[in-house]
């Protein structure tokens, strides 16, 4: 820019000293380009490859209007006009260059996001039940948390325990009781609603955060889900018909007066452990 403006001063004092100036420096410049295209097509940029293409176009129509100025070509339309052709074709080569580079960049960002709602999501869900992972459930908690006690909604909790499920490892392996998990998790995903927060919490343990609904209503919800899982049937190692049970604790969040998940959590563990105690294949609920 400072050289273009000391250029512009001179070239109001002598035109045709500024004009030779200009020339000398564009001749530079074409062979400085000329040189990085060439270094930089060495190294693998495929890119660069249009812009030596376009780079070619004009030097050999400059090269042949430059035959044509010394006397060695015949005057004709090409001959007479090469350098600006030459220009054309090389500005919209690298017009193309620039669209397609833009292009690529775009493409570059989109992938980026996909990759990192990919990566976020992976750092949120546990890998073989596809689930929420107990990291993402304390995240998410306390916005659901925060929003019910903005809108002044319930806000109830389930824990939920696959019943003897040691005993499946033994019997049957873990390859076998990974299928029960797993199986579970779609079950718990195919009956939970659209504002429910499924999360596997831990070995045979599941949570589900539920808005919006009251202990009643949750106990109700939870009873369905036994039922569910008490019908549902798997085919063993032995191609044996399999059933298993869970036992579910249930409690509700006071959105007024606690601050996070943790003491309703600590109820709904209680109610578990009654529900355990209390035969298995049970729903209990604690105030």
């Amino acid at each position: 820019m400072v050289v273009s403006l000391s250029n512009f001063v001179y070239g109001l004092i002598n035109f045709t000293s500024a004009l030779e100036i200009i020339v000398l420096s564009l001749s530079y410049a074409l062979v400085l380009f000329m040189w990085i295209s060439i270094s930089l097509y060495i190294k693998g940029d495929k890119l660069i490859k249009i812009f030596l293409f376009a780079h070619t176009f004009y030097l050999i129509f400059s090269v042949y209007a430059l035959l044509y100025f010394i006397g060695f070509v015949g005057y004709n339309y090409v001959s007479s006009h090469g350098t600006s052709i030459g220009l054309i074709i090389e500005a919209l080569l690298l017009s193309y260059l620039v669209a397609y580079k833009f292009k690529i960049m775009e493409q570059e960002k989109e992938e980026e996001k996909l990759k990192q709602i990919e990566l976020k999501l992976l750092a949120s869900t546990d890998p073989m039940t596809k689930l929420y992972n107990r990291r993402y459930f304390t995240e998410i908690s306390q916005e659901v948390l925060y929003i019910s006690k903005r809108e002044k909604k319930n806000l109830s909790i389930l824990m939920i325990d696959i019943d003897r499920f040691k005993r499946v490892n033994d019997t049957f392996g873990h390859q076998f009781g990974d299928e029960v998990l797993i199986n579970l998790s779609r079950l718990l995903l195919d009956s939970q609603r659209k504002s429910d927060i499924v999360c596997r919490y831990g070995g045979e343990e599941f949570v589900i955060l539920l808005p919006n609904t009251a202990l009643q209503d949750a106990t109700l919800l939870a009873e369905k889900l036994r039922k569910q899982v008490e019908s549902f049937t798997l085919i063993s190692p032995k191609d044996e018909d399999f059933n298993f049970t869970v036992s579910i604790g249930v409690a509700q969040i006071d959105v007024e007066n606690e601050p996070d998940i943790e003491k309703a959590l600590k109820r709904a563990d209680d109610a578990l452990y009654i529900a355990k105690n209390s035969g298995r294949n049970r729903v209990s609920a604690k105030e």
